[in-house]
């Protein structure tokens, strides 16, 4: 699994959807309050109440069950 940020919205991620995989379940530990991520789609939306960089993990579960993890950077402003 690859997250890719979307530099239009900074606290959204998106995954690549391919025909004919498994179907893919998503996870993210160190969201903070405010912050979820969609198990479906692997988005991670919300109005965040923090501000700082947060070390996020991101993970893909497959129905193999196969799992990939990926730790990032996520810079957030509380408006």
């Amino acid at each position: 699994m690859q997250v890719q940020p979307d530099l239009h919205h900074p606290t959204h991620h998106h995954r690549r959807q391919t025909h004919g995989k498994p179907t893919l379940h998503y996870t993210a530990t160190g969201l903070p309050f405010g912050l979820t991520i969609d198990t479906n789609t692997g988005r991670i939306t919300g109005k965040p109440w923090t501000t700082g960089t947060l070390q996020i993990t991101a993970t893909a579960t497959d129905s193999t069950p196969t799992t990939a993890t990926t730790t990032f950077p996520l810079t957030v402003t509380w408006f």
